[in-house]
């Protein structure tokens, strides 16, 4: 599993009496977690004011002022220190991965200047509500949370299929398993052909991946 990431210290080296520098994370970033990225100053002839990060999504954005974009776009904040802008975003969606860069640019700068790109990607591992079919047809949609015990109703001699969906920014490692038994299937998806009543019990999807935490999972209950 290749873990990124990348971000250190890349620094703009121009001609001026100025250097800027674009700092973001050195471990792997995981959606929903805090994040922050920050452009480091050094200069005698400019100060943070004429800074600004902007962020690639279909053309570059100053979102250190720049309130559009997508709506899925958590709230950010952007911090000016004395030599430092720091941007912070308390849950991390998905989308605000990717490109991101610091720019030097005001009044008296007489050209604008810009750091290397800084490029990451967001882990992410989202599990939907399960799905399941009663003799072919389908049961329907289960409008519970991921975490909450989904009941499916059958009948004795009914084929239920139940299948676990899952979005993951990588391929995620799917597999259930029975509560009280040492079965395990790597499937997203269970087959229980003419059910009997051995088959009643507590059946769990799990689906994990590195660096994502392995806590998306989903329950589901066989009742007869």
């Amino acid at each position: 599993m290749k873990t990124l990431l990348v971000a250190l210290v890349i620094a703009l080296v121009h001609c001026s009496n100025a250097e800027l520098i674009i700092r973001g994370p050195t471990e792997p970033v995981l959606a929903w977690r805090p994040f922050k990225v920050e452009c480091l100053l050094n200069s005698s002839e400019y100060t943070i004011n004429d800074v600004r990060m902007e962020h690639f999504y279909n053309e570059w954005r100053n979102v250190t002022v720049d309130k559009k974009g997508p709506r899925c776009f958590r709230p950010m904040t952007a911090v000016r220190g004395e030599d430092k802008l720091t941007l912070e975003i308390l849950f991390l969606a998905p989308m605000q991965g990717g490109l991101y860069r610091c720019v030097l640019d005001g009044p008296n700068v007489t050209t604008p200047e810009y750091t290397e790109t800084l490029n990451f990607t967001v882990h992410y591992l989202y599990m939907s509500r399960p799905q399941y079919t009663r003799n072919g047809k389908r049961a329907g949609r289960c409008m519970l949370p991921p975490s909450e015990i989904v009941p499916v109703q059958v009948q004795p001699g009914d084929n239920v299929e139940v299948t676990c969906s899952v979005s993951s920014s990588e391929n995620p490692d799917i597999f259930w398993y029975k509560e009280g038994d040492d079965w395990i299937l790597p499937s997203s998806v269970l087959r229980l052909e003419s059910v009997n009543a051995q088959d009643e019990g507590l059946y769990t999807c799990n689906a994990e991946h590195p660096p994502s935490p392995p806590s998306a999972r989903t329950s589901l209950s066989e009742l007869f």
